[in-house]
């Protein structure tokens, strides 16, 4: 009967070892959890600062486009000009 009582003892031993071995691991593993939930956090809002820094520049760009495409019509238009400045003076000057 001496031995029955003393397995039991080492089997609830046994239980209460594996139970704080269990809640040791799961505070290990809620920190963990947290630390990884921050980094995600911080990993969207840089995703998001990128997302809108890149935003930025697309906006940019395409106002700088535009305006090269208007100064590139200007000299073309100038140029036309000047070609017919240059053909009026000929004929000018040819008389």
């Amino acid at each position: 009967m001496y031995s029955l009582k003393e397995a039991r003892q080492r089997s609830e031993s046994e239980i209460v070892e594996e139970l704080e071995t269990q809640k040791r691991l799961n505070n290990e593993f809620k920190n963990r959890l947290d630390i990884l939930q921050k980094e995600l956090d911080e990993k969207t809002t840089q995703l998001m600062e990128i997302r809108d820094e890149t935003n930025d520049y697309r906006t940019s760009r395409f106002k700088l486009e535009t305006e090269i495409n208007q100064l590139q019509t200007q000299l073309s238009q100038r140029n036309s000009e000047v070609t017919t400045l240059q053909m009026e003076k000929q004929l000018v000057s040819c008389e």
